[in-house]
């Protein structure tokens, strides 16, 4: 059986009493000992209870920001940067997938998932464009004698390219 400490605030005023709980009993003395010395009234008591329980499911911790508790969450990886493919797919997941999209900002997969169709999607276009170039005669050749027509011939090619990754990695 695991426990639990609740360091119960019992208000003055009939507002509901405020509750937070803590897995030791060092941190909810901490947190009792910080109001101890409240001179506002508004608390008529402030006591530590024991509680024991089956389970708990989960241990959340506060960072104190004014006078604002906030959550401390944090990601198991949170140095996984999204490139143009990653962004696309987290944004198409978003607006026409948001069930499939929160669930896996809750499992902590999105990232992960639009890392690894990055990577792909960089290989592909590594693959499909020189082959493109090949297929349309896009040479050295061509970019020696007429330049803007290599430039256009190479912007058409990687533009076709990106159509074919949009259609077999991102929107599907």
């Amino acid at each position: 059986m695991n426990e639990f400490w609740i360091v119960r605030f019992i208000r003055r005023d009939g507002k509901p009493n405020e509750e937070y709980y803590y897995s030791s009993l060092a941190d909810a003395e901490q947190h009792r000992n910080l109001f101890l010395d409240d001179d506002s009234g508004l608390y008529e008591k402030i006591e530590i209870v024991n509680e024991k329980t089956k389970e708990v499911t989960m241990e959340l911790n506060f960072i104190k920001c004014g006078d604002y508790y906030i959550p401390d969450i944090r990601l198991k990886n949170p140095n996984i940067r999204l490139g143009k493919w990653g962004r696309m797919r987290r944004e198409y997941l978003r607006q026409a997938h948001p069930i499939l999209f929160s669930d896996m900002v809750l499992t902590e997969t999105l990232y992960e998932h639009c890392a690894e169709v990055e990577a792909t999607a960089k290989s592909h276009m590594e693959l499909i464009v020189p082959q493109l170039m090949k297929h349309y005669g896009v040479t050295e050749q061509l970019k020696a004698e007429n330049q803007m027509e290599w430039v256009r011939q190479i912007n058409a090619c990687v533009a076709q390219a990106e159509e074919t990754i949009k259609a077999e990695l991102i929107y599907c």
